[in-house]
């Protein structure tokens, strides 16, 4: 009814709402990525890489924050199973091979976090106040390790395409509420990261 069994507390609308959200966004991961070779361990990644952009979405929405234990734990997993996707598909046969996609990762995200850290910069110069958070930095710099940082620019743009209509409505309440824009990234990404639209895909789109 509503309550918690125990204790007869009231349980949310949110509980439910993000039960069902997951479960959804799970069975399009799965048809996202079963027809990949060796689909288990892809569709492995997807999971974890979704279940991350859940977490972080409503740490954001509930505390405006992004944990930093969250940001690790997961780049840590994700890292370990792209190279060992790349291993068992024999993409990576050497060190040297597995070397180096590590160094590609990490300079994705090197870059996509000094992206991120400078847009924060102007937007306090400009808003004269915190116009982005360290935690959207972070997150930002965590999606470039897996997708590549020029897509992650692209969900910059989308995202705050996304969260525009919000915004507005937001500054035409006159509401003094900051609104976390954690959780628009992570809608923009898992649009285009469900849809396989990668940076490629895009150019081709535009030509």
């Amino acid at each position: 009814r509503g309550k918690c069994k125990h204790c007869g507390s009231k349980i949310g609308a949110a509980y439910p709402i993000v039960e069902l959200m997951t479960g959804i966004l799970f069975v399009l991961t799965y048809y996202s990525f079963y027809e990949f070779e060796n689909p288990f361990f892809q569709v492995l990644l997807g999971l974890i890489f979704v279940s991350s952009l859940i977490i972080i979405m409503i740490a954001d929405i509930k505390y405006m924050l992004i944990p930093n234990k969250i940001l690790l734990v997961f780049t840590l997993l994700v890292l370990f199973l792209k190279l060992f996707i790349g291993i068992n598909n024999k993409e990576l046969t050497s060190f040297m091979d597995i070397g180096y996609e590590v160094i590609i990762m990490a300079i994705d995200a090197i870059i996509m976090f000094v992206i991120m850290f400078i847009i924060k910069k102007l937007g306090k110069i400009v808003f004269k106040k915190e116009a982005l958070g360290g935690g959207d930095v972070k997150m930002m710099a965590y999606i470039a390790m897996l997708l590549g940082y020029k897509i992650s620019i692209v969900i910059i743009f989308f995202a705050s395409f996304i969260a525009l209509p919000v915004f507005i409505y937001n500054a035409l309440k006159k509401s003094e509420t900051m609104l976390p824009f954690g959780p628009f990234l992570a809608i923009a990404t898992l649009i285009l990261y469900l849809a396989k639209i990668d940076f490629d895909t895009l150019l081709s789109l535009i030509k």
